[in-house]
């Protein structure tokens, strides 16, 4: 994982640091407010890429929202890190979510609904975002998910995850292990 710029952004909710890196196949983001160097329970949002939510609006998941409390979030706390991986339909790329798409309208789990067009339920890593938080040399994160195997896979990859603080707006219940909202 390379560090290719920086530079600050405004958004609706204020000014973020914006770091970019590339890890030789695509790019990920870093939004930071506040000093989290050598930090300890920094707030973070690990965040996955989604153009349906993002840039064309769609209204079928909370992506956008997501975004949108934490970015909230980390302006209130003064601190703290979101960091946006281009994972677009769990991993499985835009296709697949236009595919499992219909599926999902007709009342399967999102994961059930990439299944049954033969795409893995979640292939998303989260390797990219370890890199992020070591380069940053952030000791440790209170994890803004409601995706219990996001934290398990950040803890075997030896982030120190303090608490996890669920999202509002949480994902249905019971899919793919979420915990309720």
């Amino acid at each position: 994982m390379i560090f290719l710029a920086q530079d600050s952004i405004t958004t609706r909710h204020g000014v973020f640091l914006e770091s970019l890196f590339y890890n030789g196949l695509c790019q990920s983001v870093a939004l930071t407010v506040g000093e989290i160097c050598g930090a300890k329970d920094v707030l973070c949002r690990v965040h996955s890429s989604c153009l349906s939510a993002h840039a064309l609006g769609s209204i079928s998941c909370d992506c956008s929202a997501q975004m949108d409390h934490a970015q909230a979030r980390l302006i209130k706390a003064r601190r703290g890190i979101i960091i946006w991986l281009e994972q677009e339909g769990r991993g499985n790329g835009h296709l697949a979510k236009m595919l499992a798409e219909p599926n999902k309208r007709l009342g399967l789990s999102q994961s059930a609904a990439y299944e049954a067009v033969g795409f893995r339920a979640d292939a998303r890593d989260y390797s990219d975002a370890v890199s992020i938080l070591t380069h940053f040399k952030v000791a440790s994160i209170v994890l803004l998910t409601n995706n219990p195997l996001k934290r398990r896979f950040l803890e075997e990859s030896g982030v120190v995850v303090s608490r996890t603080i669920e999202t509002p707006e949480a994902t249905k219940k019971g899919e793919r292990g979420h915990e309720p909202g």
